[in-house]
């Protein structure tokens, strides 16, 4: 998954939630959650949507897999759309300023 800039995975902060990191690394993770805004914030999102069930249960690896999938294809979409809007703003730039040298050219030059 994700690597953030601190170096914890994605995966592993699921992992946290779920209660499946060893000790060493849950202790470690803790910690940094206190002063990570971004991997505080992403194990928010982990923790709502897995419920609190999800730290005494373990889900099997169809579910995990599911899961995770979906995540995918929500951070997938979200990018398309952003590239989208940006690509058809910037055609939009594109097509005013041929339309400016366009009359600009007409106007120099007119058809007679």
């Amino acid at each position: 998954m994700d690597r953030h800039n601190c170096g914890w995975t994605e995966q592993e902060i699921v992992d946290f939630v779920l209660g499946h990191l060893p000790a060493y690394k849950r202790n470690q993770l803790q910690l940094h959650l206190a002063h990570c805004d971004g991997c505080r914030s992403l194990h928010r999102e982990w923790a709502v949507m897995l419920g609190t069930a999800a730290v005494t249960e373990t889900p099997s690896a169809a579910v995990r897999r599911r899961l995770m999938k979906q995540v995918w294809w929500r951070k997938c979409l979200s990018l398309f759309s952003v590239r989208t809007s940006a690509a058809l703003a910037a055609a939009g730039c594109i097509a005013a300023i041929v339309l400016v040298i366009g009359l600009f050219s007409a106007i120099r030059h007119p058809v007679e």
